[in-house]
């Protein structure tokens, strides 16, 4: 009875605590299944995420501000769950507690997710060489990362709890798991397998490298997609991604981090699965943006390019999927990118005035008979980073002729970004979904460019193109002793006609081996044949 009226008090306390504390709180206690019956409390935002992983770890950063008799009730709500059976799981990595009757029983059958926890360690630690979480000396019957299978609310599909520090940034843990997703949006055991590969890395994460609150949507954003990277076939990451798509413009650092898994998905395709460990090796010391821009850097690319090619590739997916471009599951994903403004480009010049947060993409459509979309990047880190977030502003002016110092985008699209920031913006344009490259030159050229072709530097191949009006046409490739690799249908490139663009694959969309390559495009009776080279690392 004295604790049901000391959390009472603590939750209605609003003496003690700002709102957000108050809200923290109160959610907090709500996630640990500690609100006495009966209390009524206020829902607030973090009742309604995927992982309970910040409220976790705001409570155990902010221990220390709290009274004595509110450390008591806190202290409490941490404490780990009593269950009546636990078991080793097959491979020795966790110890799994779960009770056999009641409503905390397992839903899914847990000798299965024993098996699929083992999948995730070895994984992330064995494949993706993370250091393994740091033991608890002896907590939960021994050594082993342990596991609680709880009756969890609101949503939640579980959490890491913070115990002990380690050092100032860094924690001992365990992780709770829903105990069956009735509810949820992926059910039963495919929820909880995609739960134990997000919250394991929780665990590395905050054992082993950092616990940095202002960066809590790129521990989300990671944990996330590791759902991805150690379960491919269970997609629960899909479910969010629409809260992205929907609201781009958004500063980085503003989203709860589960819609940004495709960033970390991104990065992996394009800089090899690596990179994932080489930016939590650069977050113990640089905030998660930094700490990104670094990695890209390694990699040889820089942020302001990447995140704007981050900006096509999310453009090209569900009903936009182009295959040999983008994520390879970009067809699946489901919706597709909604630009923040439309513009009326029947009435000649339009100019749009646009104020971009830090480490955002900004699409805006201009629509007539075509649909001509804009994208620009803001790449600002230090304002990223900052207290203070300063928006950069900007003027695009598009235009079907040309008018001082404008630039020529595609034929009757002429252009001018201006900004007293400039160096911070890149930008993009799509001319009825097909990427306008600016770095195609007007004039005719008859041999194949770039050669040799690496996947790794190109991202497109360009071919000489049949004299011809069509805009599609067919080609064939064929390798060295003349097996077709390749048929189907091309396009032209929109700022010059001269030109096919196409992504080197095969007919199995799969990359092309090293070799030599002839190819035959043919549009009606005109034909264009040569050769290109395929040079892979």
């Amino acid at each position: 009875m004295i604790k049901k009226i000391l959390i009472f008090i603590l939750i209605t306390n609003a003496v003690a605590f700002s709102q957000e504390e108050s809200e923290m709180i109160a959610s907090y206690l709500k996630l640990k299944n500690k609100i006495p019956s009966g209390t009524q409390i206020q829902s607030t935002d973090f009742d309604s995420a995927k992982c309970g992983f910040a409220l976790a770890g705001y409570i155990r950063t902010h221990f220390d501000s709290f009274t004595p008799k509110e450390k008591t009730i806190l202290k409490a709500a941490s404490e780990r769950p009593v269950r009546d059976t636990s078991f080793v799981t097959p491979r020795g990595f966790f110890r799994i507690h779960f009770n056999k009757s009641g409503n905390e029983t397992p839903g899914y059958d847990i000798n299965k997710f024993a098996l699929a926890a083992d999948s995730a360690y070895d994984y992330e630690i064995n494949v993706l060489k993370f250091p393994a979480p740091p033991t608890d000396d002896g907590r939960g019957g021994d050594d082993l990362y342990d596991i609680y299978i709880e009756n969890l609310s609101g949503g939640v599909y579980g959490y890491t709890e913070f115990e002990d520090n380690i050092t100032e940034n860094t924690f001992k843990s365990y992780t709770i798991i829903e105990n069956d997703f009735s509810n949820y949006a992926t059910k039963g055991l495919d929820a909880a397998r995609a739960t134990i590969a997000h919250e394991f890395h929780h665990a590395i994460q905050i054992g082993n490298y950092i616990y940095r609150a202002e960066d809590n949507y790129y521990f989300e954003a990671t944990s996330t997609a590791m759902e991805e990277f150690v379960f491919d076939d269970v997609n629960d990451y899909y479910h969010y991604i629409d809260s992205y798509f929907r609201n781009t413009s958004k500063a980085i650092n503003t989203y709860n981090g589960y819609n940004l898994a495709l960033l970390n998905i991104f990065l992996k395709d394009r800089f090899g699965i690596g990179i994932i460990k080489t930016i939590w090796e650069n977050m113990v010391s640089k905030r998660a943006i930094s700490s990104i821009n670094a990695a890209i850097e390694i990699g040889g690319s820089r942020l302001d390019t990447e995140f704007n090619l981050f900006g096509l590739w999310n453009y090209f997916t569900n009903s936009r999927a182009q295959k040999g471009y983008g994520y390879e599951e970009a067809e699946f994903y489901p919706s597709t990118m909604k630009p923040g403004m439309t513009i009326d480009f029947s009435r000649s010049t339009q100019t749009v005035t646009i104020s971009s947060k830090p480490i955002s993409n900004n699409y805006c459509l201009f629509k007539n008979e075509n649909e001509f979309v804009l994208l620009v990047t803001n790449s600002d880190i230090e304002s990223s980073i900052a207290q203070t977030q300063m928006s950069i502003d900007y003027n695009y002016t598009l235009s079907p002729e040309s008018f001082m110092n404008s630039k020529k985008v595609a034929s009757g699209y002429y252009s001018l970004l201006q900004s007293s920031n400039k160096n911070m913006l890149y930008e993009s344009e799509i001319l009825n979904d097909v990427i306008i490259d600016k770095s195609i030159m007007a004039e005719k050229k008859d041999y194949a460019f770039p050669q040799p072709f690496n996947y790794s530097k190109y991202n497109v191949l360009y071919l000489p193109a049949p004299d011809s009006d069509n805009f599609d046409m067919e080609l064939s490739v064929y390798d060295i002793a003349m097996n077709l690799v390749f048929n189907g249908v091309v396009r032209r490139n929109v700022n010059n006609m001269s030109v096919i663009q196409w992504i080197p694959i095969n007919n199995n969309f799969g990359k092309l081996a090293s070799g030599i390559y002839l190819y035959i495009a043919k549009s009606g009776d005109n034909t264009k044949n040569g050769k290109f080279v395929i040079l892979n690392d």
